[in-house]
C-alpha cells in the first residue's frame, strides 16, 4: 500500500497526463505544464499569455518526497489541477483567463506572484500576467479598463474593446485619482472598482543606510533615526556621512531643471520658514531655489560652509523635495539636497556614497542597505494643505483594485481579492529574502505554505451569494436557509432573489417571480417584483435592476454598452449613437456632448474630433472673412473661364480637369464615410476630413454662427441659391454699367458656364444634402434619427421643416440636372456657334465622341446617396449598392475612355479602382472575421487611402508645375509628353504621311482596296473608318458618313466642318490638288492641326 501511495506522488508531481495501471492500482496523472498559445481578438488586444508558462509545480503539492510525507501524516492540501481549472466568460461569450496587471516593482510582482497562486490553485481559475507591466502606478486604471496601448502618456486607445486585464495588487491609487476623475468625464463605464487597503501604506521619507545608522550608535549613542539627532548644538552628525564633493556634478540636474524651480512650492517654503536667503526672485516675478554650484540647495545650517554639509538626494523631477527643504531647515539639518539625473545615478549614488536620501517603502531598490526612516513629528493634514510641510509625509493608500465588471465576472474572486491584506514589514521581510537572491515563485510558495490559516479567511463563504444567486443544496436545488445550502446557485428564468440576514451575515434566497412568461435571459428588474427585457444597447448580468443600473454599484452591475445612450430619467430608452456615447451608466457622453445620441455641443461651442471647444469671439469673425474670399472666388472664376471648345487637350485644361477630378474623389469619400462602418480610429478621421466636401461644417465651427442642426442645414441649403442668384443678379448689374466699364459686363452664355460649373463641382454635395432629412435610422426604442443630426428625431416638427429644405434643393439638382441632358443632346448641333460656349461645362473635359460623359459623373453622385435613402439600417446593403454603382462608373470609363488626355483617364482609373477596393474592405469589415481579418483590412485601407491621394494628388501637382514653367502650354498646339503617356508624331510628319499615301493609292483599284479591308480585325477597321471620316468631317468634306458623324461628336474650334457649308469647299479642294501635286504638308495648311 505505502508502495502505491509512493507510486502515486511520485508520477503525479511529474506533470503527465496518462494512466498507469500496475498491482490493481489506477492512477491518473494530469499536466499542470500546459502553456497557452498566443491568442488575440479583433483589435489585437490579447487573450492569453503569448509565451509558454515556465515548467513548475504547484505551489501546494512541493516536492514530491514532502507531498508523500504530508499526504501520510493527513495533512495534504490538494491544489486544483490545471486542467480542471476554470476560465472566465466575456460578455460576448468568449472564455478568457483572469488577467493580472502589475506595476514595475518588485512588491507588485511578489503580492501578485502569492495572489495567482491562490486564485489559480485554490479557487481553480486560468490567470495570466500581461507581457508588459505598468511603467508607473498612473497607468493602472487605463489597464483595468482595457485601453490597449496603458503605457502611452498621451493616447492609451481606451474603450476599443473589452477588458482582458482584471486584477491588480499593490495599487498606488492616490497616484492616480485625478486619472480616476478625468475618466469620470470620458469612460466612466471602465473605471476600476477599488477593493481597500492591501494592509499597509506607502510610507515617503528620508533615508539613511543601517550601517551608519548603528556606527553613530555605537560611537556616541547618536540616533540618527530621529530628526533631533541633526541639531548641531549638541552633535556633529556630518562626520558619519561623506561630503557633496565626492558625488559628480555631472549625475545630478541643475536646479532650473527641477521642482527648485516649481514658483508656488518655493513661495509656500519662504512664507513658512522664513528662509528668504534660500530662495530668489526671478525676473518674471516667480520663486526659485537658490541653488550652490547650479545644482546643490544649501540649508541654513551649513550655507556657509558647504563642507560641513550632509548631502541628500532625491530622483524624478525632485521627489518629496519640498518637504526634506522643510525638514532640514525647520530641524537644523546641514543638509545641501541635489536631484540626480537619471534613475541609474540615483540607484548609484545612494549606494555607493554615505548620504541621506528620499525612499520609499514597500520597495526593494535599496532593501540590502536595510535602510532606516528618519522619525519626523506626526503628519498634521491641516499643515499640509496650508503648504507647511514640516511635520512627516502622509502615508499613501495603497489598494486592491478589480476591472469594473469583474464582480459579475467572476465574483468568488473578486471577494477573495478583496479580502487579501498584508503587514508591512512582513511584506518587506519577503522582498529582503528576494534580494538576497531567493527566486521570487520560491518566496510567494513558501509564504502560502507557512500561513494556510491567514488565507484561509481571505476566501469567500461558499453560502454568501451575491444578488442573482441563490442558496441551493448539493443536488442543485434551491433551498430557504443557510443551513441546508451547500453552494449559490444562479437563479433559473421566473426567479428572483431576495435578501435576508442571519447570524452569519447577509444572503438571498430564490422566490418565484411575479411575471408569468419569461425571456430566457437579459432581464432587469424595473420595479420591485417585476422584470423586463434588458433591451438593445444594455449590458444585464444576473440580478439586474433599473436601480443599479443608475447608481452604477459594482455588484451585478447592469450598464449601458458604449455607442447607445440612455437618460437618467428613462434608463430603460436607449438610443444608437453615431459616437461619443461610452456607455456605462445613463446619461454619459463624451467630450462634453449632450443630447440623446451624444452628436451636439453645448450652445456656444463647436465641435473639434473628441471635444467640444468653446466658440470665442475669433470664431464667427473668420467664418465671415472665409464666406467672403468663397464668394469672391466664385465670382472672379467668371474672368478665368474661357468659352472656346478645343478637341486637343491642354496642360492648363488637364490641371483643371484633375482639380474637378479631387474634388469629386473627395465628395465620394465623404458619402463612404457616412456609411455604418466600424472603420479604425485612424482611417475614420481621414474619411471624416472629407465630408468637409459635402459641407458637413461642424468641426470648423459652423454651429457658432449657424446654431443648432437645423439651422446648420437651412444654412447649407441656402448656399446654393444664394450664389446662383448671386450669379444671375451680378450679370444683370454688370449689364447697367455706363460704357467706359462695360468690359466688366457679364457674357450671356459664359455666365451660363459660370453657372454651370458652380452646379457640376458642388452636385454630389447638393444631391447628398437634399437627401439628408430622407436618411433616418431606427433607434432601440422604436424611434427614428437623420443619419447626419441624430438629435433631429425623424417625423418631428424640426424634422418636417429639414425635409421641405431638402425638398427645395433636390428641385434645384433635378432641374440642373435635366438642363444637362438637354444641352449633352443639343451640343452637337451647336458646334461653332456662340451657344456652344453656354455648355462648355459640360464637355470641355472630354473627347468629341463622347462629349456626354458628364452626365455619367453628374448621375453618379445622387445614385451614391441613395443607398442610405433605400436602406437606413442595412450597411452591407448600401456597400453593395456602392460597388455596384462604382463599378458601373468604372465599366462605362474603361470603355468610352473619356478624358482628352491618356493620363486623366489612367488616373481616373486607378483612382475609381481603389475606391472599389476600399468599399469591399468597408464591406469586409462589417461582419465577424476570424484570427487576423481586421488587422489585414485595416492595412489595405489605410495602403489604399495612400494611393488614391497619391494618385490624384501628384497629377495634379505635376500639371499645375508644368502650366507654370511649360511656356507652350498657354494655349499652344504643342504639349509635353507625359500628358499623352507617350509623345505623339508632329503634324508635320503625320501630313507628308498622309499626302505620300494617297499619291501611292491613287492607281489602285477600289475592288484592291476592298480586298484589304475586308479582312482587317474588326478593332481596325473600324478605327481605320473612324481617322477617315473623322478627318473629312473636319475638313469639310460632305458624304453620307460625315453627316452622321457631325451629328454625334463635338467638331474642334478650327475645323473646316464649323464654318458655313460651301464656303471653304472651293478653297479646301485647291488645298488638296496642291498637297497631291506638291506632296508636301506646310506647317500654315489646313491639315496643321
Amino acid at each position: 500500500m505505502l508502495l502505491s501511495v509512493l507510486l502515486v506522488a511520485h508520477v503525479y508531481t511529474n506533470g503527465n497526463l496518462r494512466s498507469w495501471k500496475g498491482e490493481g492500482t489506477r492512477v491518473i496523472i494530469y499536466n499542470f505544464n500546459v502553456a497557452w498559445e498566443e491568442e488575440k481578438d479583433e483589435v489585437g488586444q490579447m487573450l492569453k499569455p503569448n509565451k509558454q508558462v515556465p515548467r513548475r509545480l504547484p505551489c501546494l503539492r512541493g516536492h514530491w518526497r514532502l507531498q508523500v510525507m504530508t499526504f501520510l501524516c493527513g495533512l495534504f492540501f490538494r491544489a486544483i489541477p490545471e486542467v480542471q481549472r476554470a476560465l472566465i466568460k466575456t460578455r460576448d461569450g468568449a472564455d478568457i483567463p483572469i488577467g493580472f496587471f502589475q506595476g514595475a516593482w518588485e512588491s507588485a510582482y511578489l503580492t501578485s506572484e502569492i495572489a495567482r497562486i491562490l486564485v489559480e490553485e485554490v479557487l481553480g481559475y486560468h490567470t495570466w500576467i500581461h507581457p508588459a507591466d505598468g511603467r508607473s502606478a498612473v497607468v493602472t486604471p487605463y489597464a483595468l479598463a482595457g485601453c490597449l496601448d496603458f503605457n502611452n502618456a498621451t493616447n492609451q486607445q481606451c474603450g476599443i474593446n473589452e477588458t482582458r486585464l482584471h486584477v491588480c495588487v499593490d495599487c498606488w491609487s492616490a497616484t492616480y485619482a485625478s486619472v480616476v476623475e478625468d475618466m469620470k468625464e470620458t469612460f466612466p463605464h471602465l473605471i476600476p472598482v477599488d477593493l481597500g487597503s492591501m494592509g499597509y501604506e506607502g510610507e515617503e521619507s528620508m533615508y539613511l543606510t543601517k550601517d551608519v545608522l548603528q556606527q553613530a550608535m555605537d560611537a556616541e549613542g547618536l540616533t540618527l533615526d530621529f530628526y533631533r539627532g541633526y541639531n548641531l548644538t549638541h552633535h556633529n552628525p556630518k562626520q558619519y556621512f561623506d561630503s557633496i564633493d565626492t558625488i559628480n556634478l555631472a549625475d545630478l540636474f541643475l536646479c532650473e531643471e527641477t521642482d527648485f524651480y516649481k514658483p508656488e512650492a518655493m513661495a509656500d517654503y519662504a512664507r513658512w520658514t522664513g528662509d528668504a536667503a534660500g530662495v530668489q526672485m526671478l525676473a518674471n516675478g516667480n520663486y526659485a531655489a537658490k541653488c550652490h554650484a547650479g545644482k546643490w540647495w544649501i540649508s541654513p545650517q551649513c550655507r556657509s560652509d558647504t563642507s560641513t554639509c550632509i548631502p541628500v538626494i532625491t530622483a524624478g523631477a525632485g521627489w518629496k523635495l519640498q518637504a526634506m527643504m522643510f525638514w532640514s531647515t525647520t530641524y537644523g539639518f546641514p543638509a545641501a539636497i541635489a536631484v540626480a539625473n537619471s534613475w541609474g545615478n540615483y540607484v548609484s549614488i545612494v549606494s555607493t556614497t554615505r548620504s541621506l536620501y528620499y525612499w520609499w517603502v514597500p520597495d526593494a531598490t535599496f532593501i540590502t542597505q536595510q535602510p532606516q526612516s528618519i522619525v519626523f513629528p506626526p503628519y498634521s493634514a491641516s499643515e499640509w494643505a496650508q503648504g507647511n510641510m514640516r511635520t512627516a509625509a502622509s502615508g499613501t493608500y495603497i489598494s486592491k483594485s478589480v476591472s469594473s465588471n469583474f464582480a459579475n465576472q467572476a465574483p468568488k474572486v473578486s471577494s477573495f481579492i478583496a479580502g487579501v491584506n498584508f503587514e508591512l514589514a512582513e511584506l518587506m521581510d519577503l522582498l529582503l529574502t528576494i534580494a538576497t537572491g531567493t527566486l521570487r515563485y520560491d518566496v510567494a510558495c513558501q509564504w502560502v505554505r507557512d500561513n494556510k490559516q491567514r488565507w484561509q479567511e481571505w476566501l469567500p463563504i461558499e453560502t454568501n451569494c451575491i444578488t442573482g444567486f441563490g442558496l441551493a443544496d448539493a443536488a442543485g436545488n434551491f433551498v430557504m436557509d443557510r443551513a441546508n445550502a451547500t453552494s449559490c446557485e444562479v437563479c433559473t428564468p421566473g426567479k428572483f432573489s431576495q435578501e435576508y440576514l442571519d447570524i452569519t451575515g447577509k444572503e438571498r434566497s430564490d422566490q418565484l417571480h411575479a411575471m408569468s412568461t419569461w425571456e430566457l435571459h437579459r432581464l432587469i428588474e424595473a420595479s420591485l417584483g417585476v422584470c423586463v427585457s434588458c433591451g438593445e444597447g444594455l449590458y444585464c448580468p444576473v440580478g439586474s435592476t433599473v436601480e443599479r443600473l443608475r447608481n452604477g454599484s459594482s455588484e451585478a452591475r447592469p450598464e449601458v454598452l458604449p455607442m447607445y445612450f440612455s437618460s437618467m430619467e428613462v434608463p430603460l430608452e436607449n438610443y444608437r449613437c453615431q459616437s461619443h456615447c461610452p456607455g456605462g451608466t445613463p446619461g454619459s457622453c463624451d467630450g462634453g456632448r449632450v443630447g440623446r445620441t451624444c452628436s451636439e455641443c453645448p450652445d456656444n461651442f463647436y465641435s473639434t474630433g473628441n471635444q467640444c471647444t468653446e466658440c470665442g469671439v475669433a470664431m464667427p469673425v473668420l467664418w465671415v472673412l472665409g464666406i467672403g474670399i468663397l464668394v469672391c472666388g466664385i465670382f472672379s472664376y467668371y474672368y478665368l473661364l474661357t468659352s472656346s471648345y478645343t478637341a486637343k487637350e491642354r496642360v492648363l485644361t488637364c490641371t483643371t480637369c484633375s482639380f474637378g477630378m479631387m474634388v469629386s474623389l473627395f465628395q465620394n469619400l465623404g458619402v463612404i464615410q457616412t456609411e455604418s462602418v466600424p472603420w479604425p480610429t485612424g482611417l475614420k478621421d481621414f474619411l471624416g476630413f472629407f465630408q468637409i466636401f459635402l459641407l458637413d461644417l461642424d468641426s470648423l465651427g459652423f454651429s457658432c454662427i449657424a446654431g443648432g442642426p437645423v439651422q446648420r442645414f437651412a444654412g447649407n441649403c441656402a448656399l446654393f441659391f444664394v450664389v446662383l442668384y448671386g450669379l444671375v443678379g451680378t450679370a444683370f448689374l454688370t449689364n447697367l454699367l455706363p460704357r467706359r466699364l462695360s468690359w466688366l459686363a457679364w457674357q450671356k452664355y459664359k455666365t451660363m458656364s459660370t453657372i454651370g460649373q458652380f452646379c457640376q463641382v458642388s452636385f454630389t454635395t447638393m444631391t447628398n444634402i437634399g437627401l439628408v432629412p430622407f436618411m433616418c435610422y431606427r433607434h432601440p426604442a422604436g424611434s427614428e434619427s437623420v443619419l447626419k443630426y441624430s438629435d433631429v428625431f425623424c417625423n418631428s416638427a424640426e424634422h418636417t421643416l429639414m425635409q421641405l429644405l431638402g425638398i427645395a434643393v433636390l428641385a434645384l439638382s433635378g432641374a440642373f440636372l435635366a438642363s444637362c441632358f438637354f444641352f449633352a443632346w443639343k451640343a452637337p448641333s451647336w458646334s461653332g456657334k456662340a451657344i456652344q460656349g453656354g455648355v462648355r461645362f459640360l464637355i470641355f473635359r472630354f473627347r468629341p465622341n463622347v462629349w456626354w460623359f458628364g452626365l455619367v459623373l453628374l448621375t453618379r453622385g445622387p445614385l451614391l446617396s441613395m443607398p442610405a435613402v433605400a436602406a437606413p439600417n442595412m450597411p452591407a446593403v448600401q456597400f453593395v449598392c456602392l460597388l455596384g454603382i462604382l463599378l458601373l462608373s468604372l465599366q462605362l470609363q474603361v470603355w468610352y475612355l473619356p478624358w482628352k488626355a491618356p493620363i486623366l483617364n489612367l488616373v481616373d482609373g486607378v483612382t475609381n479602382l481603389l475606391l472599389v477596393m476600399l468599399l469591399a474592405i468597408g464591406l469586409g469589415r462589417l461582419g465577424p472575421d476570424p484570427e487576423d481579418g481586421p488587422e489585414v483590412l485595416d492595412s489595405l485601407a489605410a495602403a489604399i487611402s495612400a494611393m488614391m491621394m497619391m494618385s490624384v494628388l501628384g497629377l495634379m501637382l505635376v500639371l499645375a508645375v508644368a502650366a507654370l514653367f511649360y511656356k507652350k502650354a498657354l494655349g499652344g498646339n504643342d504639349e509635353q509628353w507625359i500628358m499623352n503617356l507617350g509623345k505623339p508624331p508632329s503634324s508635320k510628319d503625320f501630313c507628308n504621311t498622309l499626302s505620300n499615301f494617297l499619291r501611292s493609292q491613287q492607281d489602285m483599284q477600289e475592288k484592291e482596296v476592298q480586298r484589304v479591308v475586308e479582312v482587317l480585325c474588326l478593332y481596325d477597321y473600324c478605327d481605320v473608318n473612324a481617322s477617315i471620316v473623322l478627318l473629312s468631317t473636319e475638313l469639310g468634306f460632305r458624304s453620307k458618313l460625315t453627316d452622321a458623324l457631325a451629328s454625334s461628336r463635338i467638331t474642334s474650334a478650327g475645323s473646316f466642318a464649323s464654318v458655313p457649308a460651301g464656303s471653304k469647299t472651293k478653297q479646301l479642294d485647291a488645298r488638296v490638288d496642291n498637297v497631291a501635286e506638291e506632296g508636301v504638308c506646310h506647317e500654315n495648311s489646313a491639315f496643321s492641326f
